[in-house]
């Protein structure tokens, strides 16, 4: 089960997702569960490159478990990363993700696990 999902360039919406399209050309909004405005270009910019992240999981539990090595024995951060967080990512090693926090609530970075 995903942690997190790569948003596509066109960032289409998933059932349950933080995120959606309004009826612009390319224009995501956030949706009804938060205030409805439109990403910044700079945002849009990083989900076209490949490289934005949401969190998907962990709603649970608070958000999903940072650590501060990639490997999975490294020490775990105190905070969480929270659901519905946007992400960029900094590496990608097999099913680790280093990233920085753009949005949302969590560390400022580390390394999270993508996939369960």
């Amino acid at each position: 089960l995903p942690c997190l999902l790569p948003l596509p360039p066109v960032l289409a919406p998933s059932p349950g997702s933080r995120l959606s399209l309004s009826d612009g050309p390319r224009q995501p909004a956030l949706s009804q569960a938060s205030a409805a405005k439109p990403l910044p270009e700079w945002l849009l910019g990083l989900a076209e490159s490949g490289h934005l992240w949401e969190v998907v999981g962990g709603g649970d539990r608070g958000g999903i478990i940072v650590r501060s090595g990639r490997e999975i024995s490294s020490e775990k951060l105190a905070d969480r990363l929270g659901s519905g967080a946007l992400v960029l990512q900094e590496e990608l090693a097999g099913e680790r993700l280093r990233y920085s926090l753009l949005v949302g609530k969590g560390p400022s970075a580390g390394w999270v696990s993508w996939r369960l």
